[in-house]
């Protein structure tokens, strides 16, 4: 079956860190959080705050995917972007 809902690594993670820098991490086209956690275990390892996030339809069933338009993306990053810009003074996108 092609369905991920269950799957850890379509999970979205968070790291705590400073609240000097923080670090949004995106993954690719098709991909979901969990090829991109090792990058954000890194950077929290550094001692920065990192979230990740799973863009809308990623990370479920090949169903969601065909529904889900840039637009969702879009606002999914933006809305991940200025929850941590309200707790970090500065912001990296990866």
């Amino acid at each position: 079956m092609n369905d991920l809902t269950h799957n850890r690594m379509s999970l979205p993670f968070s790291f705590d860190g400073s609240r000097e820098h923080g670090v949004l991490v995106i993954h690719g086209f098709t991909g979901t959080p969990g090829e991109v956690l090792p990058l954000g275990t890194a950077i929290a390892g550094a001692g920065l705050r990192v979230e990740g996030v799973c863009l809308p339809g990623h990370g479920t069933t090949p169903r969601d995917m065909s529904t889900a338009r840039w637009r969702d993306w879009l606002s999914c990053v933006l809305n991940a972007f200025d929850a941590l810009a309200e707790e970090c003074k500065r912001v990296s996108v990866v």
